[in-house]
């Protein structure tokens, strides 16, 4: 399930560069050797996938399944990554999980309309899977 995530994560870093934002993709794992031996990266475990500034300034974090994957973010062993993301909108960042193009688009678009920040926290928390 890894190269229809990544093929999506290519198309997430397009559409959100087309939008001037500031994002780079992080990978926190572990990955097996030339040797067969599991090493760890650099990242932390939780990091999510996509990381980056908004044009405005706003952190951004976005954390990619594959198509029709959002469920598996809710997953007990990504308790880090959920707490990662649930921090960054208490913060007044913009986050999010997506498992395709138009519904970061949606979210955003949605996300912009409003102007409160308490509105923003809200619809963000309420758009998590």
């Amino acid at each position: 399930n890894k190269k229809p995530e990544k093929e999506l994560q290519t198309a997430l870093v397009a559409y959100m560069k087309g939008l001037g934002w500031q994002v780079e993709v992080y990978n926190s794992q572990a990955t097996m050797t030339s040797y067969g031996v599991w090493k760890n990266q650099t990242m932390k475990a939780g990091t999510p996938d996509l990381m980056g500034l908004l044009p405005s300034g706003v952190a951004l974090a976005v954390e990619v399944k594959a198509p029709s994957k959002l469920k598996t973010f809710n997953n007990p062993k990504n308790q880090r990554q959920i707490d990662f993301i649930k921090n960054c909108i208490k913060m007044n960042g913009f986050a999010c999980v997506v498992d395709s193009v138009e519904r970061l688009e949606m979210i955003f678009r949605n996300w912009s309309a409003l102007s409160e920040p308490e509105q923003k926290r809200k619809y963000l928390f309420e758009m998590l899977p």
